[in-house]
């Protein structure tokens, strides 16, 4: 499930009769091997309201506004999902987080595109 095609939301879940059970990356229970950056650095997206990248090694270099995209078979590889945003972590974590950024608010969202692979 995208918007327009380019960015990654969701992926269907449960298909029935006359409808279709959709799981976005705003639900909690969603989560995603992804990469970032230009050294395709690897995180786990984890969702919710505010989705999350998760599992960076302390070693990678974060840069707020590099680019996240999906690194699943479950989804056509490199397809854009947000950008890196606040990273987080104390200085004893052997793991950080940071925050992803979205283009678009789940609010905005009317209409979306389904990728049939």
């Amino acid at each position: 499930v995208t918007v327009d095609g380019k960015l990654l939301v969701g992926q269907i879940v449960e298909v029935l009769e006359n409808k279709s059970v959709v799981q976005t990356i705003f639900d909690q229970k969603f989560s995603l091997p992804v990469r970032f950056g230009e050294r395709a650095a690897d995180a786990l997206l984890v969702g919710g309201l505010s989705p999350k990248l998760t599992l960076i090694e302390k070693s990678v270099d974060v840069e707020e506004g590099a680019a996240a995209y999906s690194a699943s078979r479950e989804f056509p590889y490199g397809m854009a999902i947000g950008t890196v945003g606040a990273i987080s972590g104390s200085s004893g974590d052997s793991l950080r987080k940071a925050v992803l950024n979205l283009s678009y608010q789940i609010d905005d969202l009317r209409e979306l595109a389904i990728l049939i692979q």
